[in-house]
């Protein structure tokens, strides 16, 4: 089974990447470069790896209100926003179409999406404050996860690629998530009728 994480950008400023196990067990990122069309670059690298199942760091829904004039739930955020402290799809606007079309996409492809919250897992594995505001502390946060993965997840050739920047950890995190998802272990906030975020 091929598993993909991603850690979904602006459109053209090469903050997208994709994390992936390759064949042998080595870890590997691909990251789209800046003024690059993230979104073409994920559909071409999808297309090249045919991932069975992708987590990614977007929101792939909106608030139920928008669906359902008898809901009575926020305009703003989702149960599955609140639940985990996540922003709201609404003040990420743009992100978010990109997100849920780049979605609808894949599901015509018969590839299942999750969406999943990489700060969440964060938290939830202890990272030290630091996480995403000091670059030294990368090292310590990939570490955790190293240590996580070899006595949760499988035995894999974490060591084979450090990340090099916070976006290539929370891609990785993406795919932890994956792999939480596909051993039946991640747990899920929000309603499924409105849309769930894994960790």
């Amino acid at each position: 089974m091929k598993i993909v994480g991603i850690d979904f950008g602006a459109k053209l400023a090469g903050t997208t990447v994709i994390a992936t196990i390759d064949d042998k067990g080595n870890l590997m990122f691909r990251s789209s470069g800046k003024k690059q069309d993230a979104d073409i670059f994920l559909m071409n690298a999808i297309e090249a790896i045919q991932p069975d199942l992708i987590a990614i760091d977007a929101p792939l829904s909106l608030p139920l209100r928008y669906k359902n004039e008898k809901s009575t739930g926020s305009f703003f955020y989702r149960f599955a926003d609140i639940e985990t402290g996540a922003m709201s799809p609404m003040f990420l606007g743009g992100l978010t179409a990109r997100a849920m079309q780049l979605h609808a996409h894949l599901l015509a492809l018969n590839v299942k999406i999750i969406e999943a919250y990489p700060a969440h897992l964060a938290k939830t594995l202890k990272f030290p404050d630091a996480y995403k505001k000091e670059n030294q502390a990368l090292e310590v946060c990939y570490d955790i996860l190293c240590k996580y993965w070899s006595e949760n997840i499988t035995p894999i050739h974490l060591k084979s690629e450090m990340p090099e920047n916070w976006h290539q950890l929370d891609a990785l995190l993406a795919l932890t998530i994956a792999y939480r998802f596909q051993k039946n272990i991640a747990k899920s906030y929000g309603m499924a009728d409105e849309g769930l975020i894994w960790g």
